[in-house]
């Protein structure tokens, strides 16, 4: 198993990396996970690491710690990064599913190629944050034969255009798919 497929280990190999390279006075590492931090963490999250008593690091997510409070960023709600590890940006805007967005000061993170910290940063979001889509969410059968300017929309290049009432009654009439149990 690569290590970025275990979260746990790739936080715990990054920070002890940060420590080797002398910068280990910021780190905080947690191999069982502690949730003794000063906010509360999600249900059943552990911290496993801590950078600058600053960035606290789970399985889950990343919290941020500021004087006025904190905001978490969940790996897996990641939709976009507009940094990568390395590119020399000061500032790192993280976008979420949600449309929420986090600025995040990488100066504070790293210099350049140095620093594994925003190497676990952009290896957690590169791994297990959902990538963004292009247009509008794709629609279901049912929205798509409901919208009511959709009768030319089914295969448009057609000679013959089937109309959503054949479609539909098709649709409706199709036997169970042996290759996914459900209607196909």
């Amino acid at each position: 198993m690569a290590l970025v497929d275990d979260p746990k280990a790739f936080i715990a190999r990054m920070f002890q990396m940060e420590v080797n390279e002398g910068r280990g006075a910021h780190c905080q590492i947690f191999p069982e996970g502690t949730s003794s931090v000063p906010f509360n963490l999600g249900s059943g999250e552990l911290v496993y690491a801590i950078y600058k008593f600053k960035y606290y690091f789970t399985k889950d997510a990343l919290y941020v710690s500021s004087p006025t409070g904190h905001f978490r960023i969940v790996w897996s709600e990641v939709s976009a990064c507009s940094t990568k590890h390395g590119d020399g940006n000061r500032k790192s805007k993280i976008s979420t599913v949600q449309g929420e967005s986090f600025v995040l000061d990488m100066t504070d993170l790293a210099k350049g190629w140095s620093g594994r910290i925003s190497q676990l940063i952009h290896g957690m979001i590169d791994r297990w944050g959902t990538p963004g889509t292009l247009g509008t969410p794709p629609m279901t059968i049912e929205e798509f034969l409901a919208h009511p300017d959709a009768e030319g929309a089914f295969a448009p290049n057609l000679e013959v255009r089937i109309t959503l009432t054949e479609l539909a009654g098709n649709y409706l009439r199709c036997a169970p798919c042996p290759m996914s149990h459900t209607s196909c």
